[in-house]
């Protein structure tokens, strides 16, 4: 069957995450942003058991905002231009205070406000709350605390340090905490998340894990319960290479790689999730040292010029992924992985891979002359079935981002933290494809874009600097970007002028 990539490069605000040990992100257009001092309002939240009991020392973090203009939207908070988002605990009266912009960006006014509560006695709550309900009320239910022991698979020895654990469903690695003898002990978590996976990253050599186990034969009950001990064991490795599409030496070339028990699209309380990604050298291979045994792995290979293809139907029921859950694999308009099931090492996996498009921007000042230093950016995303998307190339390595701080832990994803994490190789670093400065002449060329083969592609493409804004979109006129046709082996050319700032605000009235 013809390979072929599954594309439109579609305006994202945000996206959803299967749960947020791995959060998904997805980079988009915007105005510029405002460095001045944001314009703080204030708001109580009161956090209760279901009978209207307050719930002292719950903690409540802010880390999202929509728009009243469109609550459709996502905005990822950014301390910068939202304010502080520091956790904060609650009252003897289970309330407390706190600030959110009137702003969300430009003058788009926010309409809800996303909160993150933990008590470790009760579930955490994700929950998106309006504004205009005051105070904003919180409800945490009791849950059921799980205690553990790793073993050695092979000598049934205790397994004492570096121990994780992974709950199915929404939570975190923060669930967790390893205690002195070894013990893994999880807060209070939800009955109906009915997986969990052992993990240990050792000082030195591949990481270790369990297979996925059942909890949902406990008695509902049982709120403290105590499960037996759990072996770990490596997992299976995988050795590929790009096809010969790709001309040698490859070019900084990634393979991202997020392996699961289930797709589940409609039942994500059963699903563990496991993501990596490791480097494509200059004769195109790449290799990982440790994937959880059975899982379902998906895969997207970059690099200068060429994507991986899209899976076809014969390799999608080798995996065994049938029904509506194949046809996520070929309805999407975004890039899709390939995908095999891991039962066994994989020795030679050959990943398929297409050219790709590029798009040379000039971009103009108001008086109609080439602007230099404007910032140029696209945004086309990755889909990956049952867990959600983020721009191409992004990648995130579960095991570096389970051995930083907790203070790190909690920024991850925080703007501000973006170089670090690269560095550390939490996450990778695909940026200069899709991001781009203008020179002297005020040009700037995006590559590795989605390209249509027999038909054109539509690509968005949004500027930013500090002295002009773009215009608003004639289609979307709560976006600033500009429509450009993307063909695979060919380079796009749009000329954007810009106007002054305050030209147009969005959101104004």
């Amino acid at each position: 069957m013809r390979r072929s990539i599954r594309i439109a490069l579609s305006v994202v605000v945000a996206v959803s995450a299967a749960n947020i040990r791995d959060p998904l992100s997805s980079a988009c257009e915007g105005g510029n942003e405002d460095s001045t001092k944001p314009e703080l309002l204030s708001i109580v939240v009161q956090v209760t058991t279901p009978d209207d009991e307050p719930i002292e020392g719950a903690s409540v973090r802010p880390y999202g905002l929509r728009t009243r203009a469109e609550r459709g939207s996502h905005y990822g908070w950014n301390p910068k231009t939202h304010g502080p988002n520091a956790e904060l605990l609650t009252d003897a009266e289970g309330k407390i205070e706190i600030q959110y912009p009137k702003y969300v960006t430009e003058q788009l006014e926010t309409g809800e406000i996303s909160l993150q509560v933990d008590q470790e006695e009760f579930r955490s709550v994700r929950q998106d709350c309006s504004i205009d309900r005051a105070p904003i009320i919180v409800k945490m239910v009791h849950g059921r605390r799980y205690s553990l022991q790793a073993v050695d698979a092979t000598t049934d020895e205790p397994i004492v340090k570096n121990v994780f654990c992974e709950l199915s469903g929404e939570g975190g690695w923060n669930e967790w905490k390893l205690l002195e003898d070894g013990t893994l002990r999880s807060r209070a978590v939800g009955l109906e998340r009915d997986f969990l996976r052992v993990i240990v990253i050792p000082d030195d050599g591949p990481a270790l894990f369990s297979a996925p186990f059942y909890l949902g034969n406990q008695p509902e009950q049982i709120r403290d319960y105590r499960l037996p001990n759990i072996p770990v064991e490596p997992g299976r490795k995988i050795q590929g290479r790009l096809d010969e599409t790709v001309p040698r030496p490859v070019i900084n070339g990634h393979v991202v790689l997020r392996a699961v028990n289930t797709i589940a699209r409609n039942d994500r309380d059963s699903q563990l999730g496991w993501s990596d990604w490791v480097p494509i050298d200059a004769e195109g291979k790449f290799h990982f040292d440790s994937v959880p045994r059975n899982s379902i792995v998906m895969a997207v290979a970059v690099c200068d010029g060429y994507l991986s293809a899209a899976a076809i139907p014969e390799e999608l029921e080798a995996a065994g992924i049938e029904g509506e859950d194949a046809e996520a694999f070929s309805s999407s308009s975004q890039i899709l992985p390939l995908v095999i099931r891991l039962k066994d090492n994989l020795d030679d996996w050959t990943l398929p891979m297409l050219p790709t498009a590029s798009c040379r921007v000039t971009v103009l000042a108001p008086d109609g002359s080439p602007l230099p230093d404007a910032k140029v950016s696209a945004w086309p995303n990755q889909y990956f079935p049952g867990i959600g998307s983020t721009v191409i190339g992004n990648g995130y390595s579960s095991s570096k981002g389970l051995q930083l701080s907790a203070e790190q832990q909690t920024r991850i994803w925080e703007t501000e933290s973006q170089n670090e994490m690269r560095k550390l190789g939490v996450l990778t670093d695909f940026r200069a494809a899709y991001l781009q400065t203008t020179d002297e002449n005020g040009v700037a060329v995006l590559h590795t874009l989605p390209g249509g083969q027999s038909s054109a592609v539509n690509g968005q493409i949004s500027v930013k600097h500090q002295d002009y804004e773009m215009p608003t979109s004639p289609d979307h006129p709560l976006r600033r970007y500009a429509q450009v046709e993307l063909f695979a082996e060919e380079t796009a050319e749009i000329t954007i002028r810009l106007q002054p700032i305050g030209t147009e605000t969005i959101g104004k009235k």
